[in-house]
């Protein structure tokens, strides 16, 4: 009986001994084979010191490859040493010394300083070029959004590697395209007293794949971008102006009044300021171009439309007597005014309340909003902005009486649009009534310049027959050359488009829009949304916008 015990015993303790020597193996392959990389990089960087000099992303690019950052590299000087040379106190004496986790650095350093250290080295200042992503003449903030330092804790063995936080526009959408596996930075050997290592010089960490980090390629044309800004900030407090290519749906430009600075939010910005910016009413964080409001009278297009296409009669008459009775409520053309024997032609110049809102009784609900949302309105355009907004086209159901249907047909109630898609809707008339998907980003390139991915010009549906929108945009070209945005007229165009006031439920404030196309031969679109007004009109703006697009284009 003892030898079959012992013989247990020892198949046990020989079990125990080769499961314990498969556990150890199997921890010794985890820490050697699987994750080896991870803690060979994590011992290097626990004994160096590094100063991040470059973000190591990609670039975001207009449609002829200029950075819409304005991404500038800056002299500056670099010490790891805890103590600066005498030599190097003159250079200290002239700039602002920072202080970076034991780094210290100086920039804005001027060039002939820069290039005198260049060729004379002080020992202990070492003169570098850093990244500054968002230079000051940045374009197109609420398109290509912008980035944060993030410092991020590592699990055992512990320590921070500094990172780059996405945090909204083309940078937030594309990050795992414009992203490097790390920044690039300037490092030293230390040894366990946290002194340098005589010998081993300086290491430079930054990304070695060939093709990466991706550039993101917009349809964003930069001089067409900056004029539009300028005009933006000059004409209006809050608002938005968009610009369209309605051949192909490229945006050319879209702005959104008041702007912010990617370059401040990226260097720091204190909690309370970033407070204090976000609490303004007209907040400089959202983008209105792709915000919904209501639309006012650039919606009774949508019932011109509706009509032409159902063959009503666009020349019979109406009498309008200022003002229409709908159920138990009276509602009046703009200002009161009385515009007498109008047809659909002249209803439209003048923006005659009163014959749209008969107009759309005799439409009927189903048909007026399935037109508008034929011109696709009440849906996003798929851009790869996280903020767009779909609108709002109310269901028949959403318009029991007659009074919502009134409201609904002068663009206002339940009937909220996004200055972008007035734009397309500009656009599918222009393009003798075929739709046309707005386009951002026209592709993804690597370093190299070679094409990664492509995102294709696209054509959607025929909203209207070609008749219909040749006379549309005659009616229109009425509307700027005789009617309420004659502002929007120049004698270096020919424009068709349509203007419009809407409530905005807060006393004595109201939305204006002005939507349009020139010249006829081969025009652009550009829609006008103002928010709060500087004393310029949304087709006043139309034509500042156009008479200096134009000859850029």
């Amino acid at each position: 009986m003892r030898r079959p015990y012992r013989q247990r015993r020892i198949a046990i303790l020989l079990f125990f001994f080769f499961l314990t020597g498969f556990v150890l193996t199997g921890r010794i392959f985890m820490l050697q084979i699987i994750h080896g990389g991870e803690y060979a990089k994590a011992a290097v960087i626990q004994r160096s010191l590094r100063h991040v000099y470059a973000t190591g992303r990609g670039q975001i690019l207009d449609r002829n490859g200029t950075s819409l950052l304005d991404t500038r590299w800056e002299p500056a000087l670099v010490s790891f040493s805890p103590g600066l040379e005498d030599d190097s106190h003159q250079v200290l004496a002239q700039y602002e010394l920072d202080d970076e986790n034991s780094v210290h650095v100086i920039r804005n350093v001027d060039a002939s300083t820069f290039r005198q250290l260049q060729d004379n080295p002080i020992p202990g200042l070492i003169p570098i070029h850093e990244e500054d992503r968002y230079g000051p003449n940045t374009l197109a903030p609420h398109i290509t959004g912008y980035i944060q330092p993030h410092a991020t804790r590592k699990k055992a063995p512990n320590y921070v590697e500094l990172t780059y936080r996405a945090m909204s526009g083309l940078e937030r959408y594309f990050d795992a395209s414009l992203s490097a596996s790390r920044p690039s930075a300037l490092a030293v050997v230390m040894d366990g007293q946290g002194r340098l290592i005589d010998g081993l010089g300086f290491r430079e960490w930054s990304e070695s794949n060939i093709r990466r980090p991706y550039n993101v390629v917009t349809t964003i044309d930069r001089n067409i971008q900056a004029v539009v800004e300028q005009i933006g900030r000059r004409t209006m407090e809050s608002g938005a102006i968009v610009v369209l290519d309605p051949k192909n749906g490229d945006i050319l430009a879209m702005a959104s009044f008041p702007d912010f600075s990617p370059r401040l939010l990226y260097r720091g910005i204190s909690a309370q300021d970033y407070s204090q910016l976000d609490s303004n009413p007209h907040t400089p964080f959202v983008n209105k171009a792709i915000q919904k409001y209501s639309p006012g009278s650039v919606f009774k297009v949508v019932l011109a439309a509706a009509a032409l296409e159902n063959r009503l009669d666009h020349r019979e008459t109406y009498t309008c007597t200022g003002s229409i009775e709908v159920g138990d409520r009276t509602i009046s053309c703009y200002q009161g005014n009385v515009h007498g024997e109008v047809d659909l032609k002249k209803a439209l110049a003048v923006s005659c309340n009163a014959y749209f809102i008969q107009l759309g009784q005799q439409l009927g609900r189903e048909t007026v909003i399935e037109t508008a949302q034929q011109f696709t309105l009440g849906r996003t355009a798929g851009l790869p902005l996280s903020s767009e907004s779909p609108g709002n086209i109310p269901t028949p159901e959403e318009l029991p009486f007659l009074g919502d249907l009134a409201n609904a047909s002068i663009g206002q109630g339940l009937v909220e649009t996004t200055p972008l898609q007035l734009a397309r809707m500009m656009a599918a008339i222009a393009n003798q009534g075929r739709d046309v998907y707005p386009r951002l980003v026209s592709e993804i390139t690597d370093k190299n310049g070679t094409t990664v991915r492509r995102f294709p010009v696209q054509y959607g549906a025929r909203v209207t027959a070609p008749a219909t929108a040749r006379l549309l945009t005659s009616m229109m070209q009425e509307v700027v050359t005789s009617g309420t945005a004659r502002d929007a007229a120049s004698p270096y165009y020919t424009a068709a488009g349509k203007s419009g006031t809407a409530q905005t439920g807060r006393e004595g404030e109201s939305y204006y829009w002005f939507a349009g196309f020139a010249p006829m031969e081969d025009p652009l679109v550009v829609a006008v949304f103002i928010e709060s007004r500087r004393g310029f009109s949304a087709p006043a703006v139309f034509r500042q916008v156009m008479e200096a697009i134009l000859p850029l284009k």
